[in-house]
């Protein structure tokens, strides 16, 4: 139920439900003929975030030709309304697709590209993050997988998960030694909006924040690489991370050092083991991801089959490791 608070901060009319999100509630909406994106905050997310969001697309806008869904204020010129502690959002409408899984080399290619405008973009924005997040703490999420495994008990198929993913990342090597960049925290490919097989504009910038790149183009590698969905056996494609890639490193060579380029190498399998510890905690706990009840009788039989995959995902980008520093490398 949308509060009247809401629909009148913005005056929006023909308001409808949007499928597909993870973790805000979306709605498509209209303020007077023009479409905009109505969504209620996540309470993970502090609705200061939004000054970063405001801050980012007017200096990325400025220094190239990036399309965002930016904020739109309310009518007392605020960024976001808030109703019996929920926090509303309006953002402009960007007309595109949502591709999700199994995309193809040029679309790939294209998304690198786009990233990597993003990124050089920022290279002299000076900004400090409100209301940070502890986005990709790796070692904190294996830490409490590594708890939740001694303390509680848990059924074998759960035991036998965790048990993968800790043993996995065991020689884990630590991205956070490189320099820390502005990221956009959340690249999987249907944070992308595409016209055929051109990325036109990133979405969702909850997570933006200052991460190494590795993470950043790790998690895009992750997501746009596996031509399965989270839901199936994972299917690592190599030529799309060589494309996204080689789109991605077109743009910003130059602008990092090359031992960071070579270090989203591990940032892919790194990203996966996490997202595997993620799922495997939130199985435990049951809160925190969304979940297809049309396809899975409750969130944990979801996460279950999302962790698992994750991890296959993971074990599959760290044979591949070679292969993609030599990609990298190619491109330097």
């Amino acid at each position: 139920m949308i509060p009247n608070e809401v629909i009148s901060a913005w005056h929006l009319i023909d308001v409808r439900p949007l499928s597909g999100g993870l973790i805000n509630q979306t709605y498509r909406a209209s303020i007077n003929s023009t479409p905009v994106i109505l969504q209620k905050l996540n309470p993970i997310f502090k609705p200061e975030i939004h000054y970063n969001i405001q801050a980012v697309c007017k200096h990325a806008t400025s220094n190239s030709a990036l399309t965002f869904a930016e904020l739109v204020p309310n009518i007392n010129g605020q960024l976001w309304t808030e109703v019996q502690d929920q926090v509303w959002r309006v953002q402009t409408h960007i007309a595109g697709d949502t591709l999700h899984g199994n995309i193809s080399r040029k679309a790939s290619e294209s998304a690198g590209m786009l990233v990597g405008r993003f990124h050089e973009s920022l290279t002299n924005f000076s900004w400090t993050y409100q209301a940070p997040r502890a986005a990709h703490d790796t070692q904190s999420y294996l830490n409490k997988l590594r708890a939740i495994a001694k303390e509680k008990e848990q059924d074998e198929s759960w035991r036998a998960l965790a048990a993968g993913v800790l043993e996995l990342s065991v020689d884990m090597p630590d991205l956070w030694k490189f320099p820390l960049r502005h990221c956009h925290g959340d690249l999987k490919i249907s944070n992308l909006l595409f016209k055929g097989d051109n990325a036109v504009a990133l979405i969702d910038l909850d997570t933006l924040g200052a991460l190494p790149i590795a993470y950043d183009f790790g998690d895009a590698l992750r997501s746009w690489g596996n031509t399965s969905t989270e839901d199936a056996p994972p299917q690592l494609c190599l030529e799309t991370c060589d494309a996204a890639l080689k789109g991605y490193l077109n743009e910003v060579e130059g602008s990092f050092g090359n031992d960071e380029f070579l270090s989203i190498a591990d940032g892919l399998w790194v990203i996966a083991t996490e997202l595997a510890a993620r799922f495997a905690i939130d199985y435990v706990e049951d809160y925190y991801f969304g979940w297809d009840s049309n396809k899975f009788p409750s969130r944990k039989a979801h996460n279950m089959v999302r962790a698992q995959g994750q991890l296959q995902l993971a074990k599959s980008a760290r044979a591949s490791v070679d292969h993609l520093k030599s990609t990298i490398e190619s491109c330097l």
